[in-house]
Order: structure tokens, then C-alpha cells, then sequence
């Protein structure tokens, strides 16, 4: 058995700001029953980093997966992002590590206690009032959902909730017509219009109207189709097109739309694997086993986030983070760097759209 070795004893914490994450050591880093080994090279102009996974016993070595496409906010607060092939860190958010974290237009809202928009420049803007621990980003990333609620313990005072549609540009934002005392949920913004869930079921909303009660509660839209993923009461869940053709699919508990809306997948009860099925059918499942040790949950933190719509990204929750390809069934280690963590929070991607093929779904 190859032991856990560090060449040089770790460095500090690099400063604030839009800076790059190198040094000048080996680092030699235990990943179950592989090695993980970070190599600098300085024969360039510039360092660059390089990462090849060393199999134990084996005596060979060969290259991890493809770097994050975007990047995580690690458990010390560092927003990180790949640049060139390269990690850089944006900033560091000093207060809670954020419960979600989205790409947008103008940078990476971190989403948790204390929300924040981290620039790609490494500016940090507050977004209190704007969203809280949930929200949705539009398709183009300019625009951002998100409910501001408050609850009033020990007092006769009812709760109030509110939807806020923020321009991620200057901060203008435009205020959902409500009943305060209602909670709300941000799914999704999508051509403009904004889905959320109430106690009633779901709402669209189109700013400047009137926002309109649908009889149904939104699960998920496709920021590819516009299809919604959605329940009524009734069993399975219902598929809206964007015609307004509805299919009703019973499939496992917590079905979701994968990228495309031609398929669902959901976990196996026991977390070590995603099963997929095709629509409208949703017969036959393909299995995709995921590594041994990793556990998944898609509808806690943590859950595995679409890097793209071929290839879901699975965080095991002990710094270990595996790309799957799903039409392959491959399984690639993503390299990470020490600022992850044991749980890092992947960032969500902007996903492509297509082409709308008609009117988003009532």
C-alpha cells in the first residue's frame, strides 16, 4: 500500500482576489484505493498544474477526467473556477458556505444564510432581499428568482413571503402581486416568465401581470424544452409539454427531467446508482452504478448537478467528485484542489437552450 505522503508542509491560504491557486511542492493525496497526485511544473513560462490519478500496486499512472467546467465553493468559503485549464479563486465568501451555487451572466450566486453575487472579477455584492436559501437563474443568466420571507416567532405578526425578479446588471428588481402570507417557492425562469410553487399549487408569473395559479405544483422545467415536470395529486407525476400536452408517468419516488426533457432519472432507494428512463414510455430503466462508497441524494444539498446535458457531476461528500457520462455509463474522477474540501458545493452551470419549438407550458 502506497501511504499518504506530503512532500512540504501545506502553505497558507493565498490572499483575496482574483488570484491563482499554485505553489511549489508535490502533493500525493489518498482517494480510497487510488492516489490523487497534483504535479507543478515550472519548465514554462508560466506554472501550470497537471493531475494524474496513481493506482496502487499497480506501478502505472494515468490522467484524472476533464477539470470542473465551471468550478465549487469549498468548505473554507473559496469560490473557485477553472481558467484555462487552470483553478482560480474569485473571492472568499466569509460567512456560511452557501447552500446552492449558480452561474450566472455576471458571475456565481452563492446561495445560503447570507446571499451573494461573486463577480467574475472577484467583487462581491450582497443579494439580501433578493433570494434566500433557493432560487432560479433565466436561461441567458441576466435575470435572478428568488422569495424574501420572515417569519415572526412569539407575535401575532403573520409570516410574509415575497417573489423578487432581480436584473443581475444593476439590481433593479420587479416584485411578484401577492398574498404575503403565503409561502413561496422559485423553480424556474424561463422566455421571461417565472414559475413558483405556493400552498395552492404552482404559479407563473409574467412581470408586469398578474401572476396566474396553475393546477398543478412545478417540480422542474426543462431550460432546454420548456417542459415541466409537475404533480397534481394524482399518482406519478405529469410531463407538460410546451404545447400543453400533458403525459402521466409513474415512475419511483423523486423522478427528474433529465437535460432535454426525453428522459427521467431518479436514485436507486439504497443511493448507489441513478436509474434512467426514456419518455413517454418509462419502461425499462438503465442502470448506472456509481462508485463504491459514494450514497446519492437528489433532493438534499448535495445533489449531483447536470455539467452539461450528457454528463452529470456527483459529489460523494468526502472530497471525491465523479463525472458521469450517461450515455456510456463511464465514470471519471474529477480533479479537485485542497480549497474544495470534504464537500464542496459544485457550481450549476448554465445549460444551452434550444430553439423554443412554441408557447412555455400553462
Amino acid at each position: 500500500m502506497i501511504p499518504f505522503v506530503r512532500s512540504k508542509p501545506a502553505k497558507p491560504r493565498p490572499e483575496r482576489g482574483n488570484r491563482r491557486v499554485l505553489g511549489d511542492g508535490l502533493d500525493v493525496i489518498r482517494c480510497g484505493a487510488t492516489l490523487t497526485r497534483l504535479v507543478i511544473s515550472t519548465s514554462g513560462a508560466e506554472p501550470r498544474l497537471s493531475w494524474v490519478r496513481m493506482i496502487a500496486g499497480a506501478g502505472t499512472s494515468e490522467p484524472d477526467g476533464a477539470p470542473l467546467r465551471i468550478g465549487f465553493v469549498g468548505d473554507s468559503g473559496d469560490v473557485v473556477v477553472w481558467r484555462d485549464g487552470e483553478p482560480v479563486v474569485l473571492a472568499t465568501i466569509e460567512e456560511d458556505t452557501p447552500f446552492r451555487a449558480l452561474e450566472t451572466a455576471y458571475g456565481i450566486a452563492a446561495l445560503g444564510s447570507d446571499p451573494v453575487l461573486v463577480g467574475f472579477d472577484g467583487a462581491v455584492r450582497p443579494l439580501n432581499g433578493d433570494v434566500a436559501f433557493n432560487g432560479a437563474v433565466s436561461e441567458d443568466g441576466t435575470y435572478l428568482l428568488g422569495t424574501e420571507s420572515h417569519s415572526y416567532r412569539n407575535s401575532n405578526r403573520p409570516s410574509t413571503s415575497r417573489a423578487h425578479l432581480t436584473n443581475l446588471a444593476d439590481g433593479s428588481r420587479q416584485t411578484m402581486p401577492w398574498e404575503e402570507g403565503d409561502y413561496l417557492s422559485p423553480i424556474a425562469v424561463l422566455a421571461g416568465v417565472a414559475y413558483l410553487n405556493a400552498r395552492p399549487g404552482g404559479v407563473r408569473w409574467e412581470p408586469g401581470a398578474r401572476p396566474e395559479l396553475l393546477d398543478y405544483r412545478v417540480l422542474q422545467v426543462d431550460v432546454l424544452t420548456g417542459t415541466i415536470l409537475a404533480e397534481d395529486g394524482g399518482p406519478g407525476v405529469l410531463v407538460v409539454s410546451p404545447d400543453r400536452t400533458r403525459h402521466r408517468v409513474t415512475y419511483g419516488p423523486w423522478p427528474r427531467l433529465v437535460p432535454g426533457a426525453q428522459r427521467l432519472y431518479n436514485a436507486r432507494r439504497d443511493g448507489t446508482a441513478i436509474m434512467f428512463v426514456d419518455l413517454p414510455a418509462a419502461a425499462t430503466a438503465q442502470v448506472r452504478q456509481l462508485p463504491e462508497g459514494c450514497r446519492l441524494d437528489i433532493v438534499t444539498p448535495g445533489w449531483p448537478v447536470w455539467e452539461d446535458a450528457e454528463h452529470l457531476l456527483i459529489a460523494d461528500g468526502h472530497g471525491h467528485v465523479t463525472r458521469l457520462a450517461i450515455e456510456s455509463g463511464r465514470l471519471d474522477p474529477v480533479p479537485l484542489i485542497e480549497q474544495a474540501g470534504q464537500r464542496p458545493v459544485l457550481i450549476e452551470p448554465l445549460l444551452r437552450r434550444r430553439t423554443w419549438p412554441g408557447p412555455l407550458s400553462r
